[in-house]
């Protein structure tokens, strides 16, 4: 090979590589640029100030600050958790508590749903904590929420009845804030998902569940040591998140008890208080338990039963494209030396399982479900109208 054509073949290497640097090095600048600076505004709480000092007790435990210069747990943790998986699809600012009028995006793990249970069984007594929030994006400036995305966490333990009762139960509780060595706690389920959001302002179709009601037969069922407006709540944001999770669109938040003329209420750690305002969402839910009923199932299980009525409106038309009726049911373990039956927990075991499955049928409508838990031919039809608009 002659000396002209090896230098031929060298120079078109050499070009060959410059040609990929540089196209390694402007897609990465591209894709730098292209990341939405996001302003990290920490944990915060959902609700007006009664509210929030009520319902999330332990939360703010938590979150607590010793001086202006040192975070609560909850902040830190989710920090933490943060760096350990970072956002993919944002650049994020750590500006806690300095965010200002000019500012664009910003992001706050909200807190909207805290809760424990307890049942006993001889000497021995099962805890259950839940813990529910919604990772917030929101215009700074104009306080609008952009985008949200639910998330919801449950833990059991057990316990001696010697022990303290309420200790135990805010230990659970910090745990599943907070998280341990072998469980995510949910501000590491947090992180995660906010590392794999990539914010954009122009959302899609919006959904959103208006109401879930308590009909005046399932009001006489719920405990005096249950709050029935958390209660609802829990419920209306349960849905939201099934509704989210299954179907990837784009839910607006259950704001049924913190929210007035769709003006969202909430608390950051350091007692600043924001109003976000809603966009108008697309398509509306409601829900209304109608009833709900236990029987003996076979000689170890108790079986509850609930019903539920579901509609389905486009917002703008007023338009009703599902209007139905069904119920559902579900076994549960009685031990014989159990003492007592927290039978509202079962029910809410019962309609979470039950939304579970009737949020599914929205894009994969089983003629064969829906008839086996009530429903009619007329029900199938509803159910396939809309379908396309969860099958996306």
């Amino acid at each position: 090979m002659d000396t002209q054509i090896k230098s031929k073949i060298k120079l078109n290497r050499l070009r060959a590589f410059l040609f990929c640097a540089t196209a390694l090095i402007l897609t990465s600048a591209h894709s730098s640029q292209a990341l939405p600076k996001i302003r990290f505004s920490g944990v915060s709480f959902l609700g007006s100030h009664s509210y929030i000092l009520s319902n999330y007790p332990v939360g703010l435990k938590l979150n607590e600050e010793s001086d202006t210069k040192s975070r609560g747990d909850l902040n830190k943790t989710l920090l933490s958790a943060i760096e350990n998986t970072p956002p993919t699809g944002m650049s994020l600012v750590d500006d806690l508590g300095h965010l200002k009028a000019g500012d664009d995006l910003a992001v706050t793990f909200a807190i909207d749903y805290e809760k424990v249970s307890h049942e006993q069984f001889g000497d021995r007594i099962k805890i259950i904590a839940e813990i529910s929030g919604q990772i917030i994006i929101f215009d700074f400036s104009s306080q609008t929420l952009v985008a949200n995305y639910p998330i919801a966490a449950a833990s059991n333990g057990l316990i001696k009845s010697s022990e303290d009762l309420q200790l135990e139960s805010e230990k659970l509780l910090s745990s599943l804030y907070l998280g341990d060595e072998a469980t995510d706690g949910i501000l590491q389920l947090a992180a995660k998902k906010l590392s794999l959001i990539k914010p954009e302002r122009k959302i899609g179709l919006r959904f959103q569940i208006k109401e879930f009601n308590f009909s005046e037969t399932t009001l006489m069922l719920v405990p005096e040591t249950v709050n029935i407006n958390a209660e609802m709540q829990y419920l209306g944001q349960y849905v939201s998140a099934q509704l989210s999770h299954q179907h990837n669109v784009s839910v607006l938040p259950f704001v049924k008890g913190y929210a007035i003329n769709n003006t969202m209420a909430g608390r950051f750690a350091d007692g600043a208080i924001y109003n976000l305002s809603l966009p108008p969402p697309d398509y509306t839910f409601q829900f209304d338990f109608m009833n709900a009923k236990s029987q003996i199932f076979n000689e170890d299980d108790l079986l509850f039963a609930c019903q539920l009525n579901m509609q389905f409106t486009q917002a703008i038309t007023n338009k009703q494209y599902i209007n139905t009726t069904l119920y559902y049911g579900i076994p549960k373990l009685v031990a014989k030396n159990q003492k007592n039956i927290d039978e509202w927990a079962a029910y809410v075991d019962c309609l979470e399982v039950f939304v579970d499955e009737l949020i599914s049928q929205l894009a994969r409508p089983d003629k064969k479900w829906l008839k086996q838990h009530g429903g009619d031919n007329q029900t199938s039809v509803q159910f396939k109208t809309k379908k396309g608009l969860f099958n996306g």
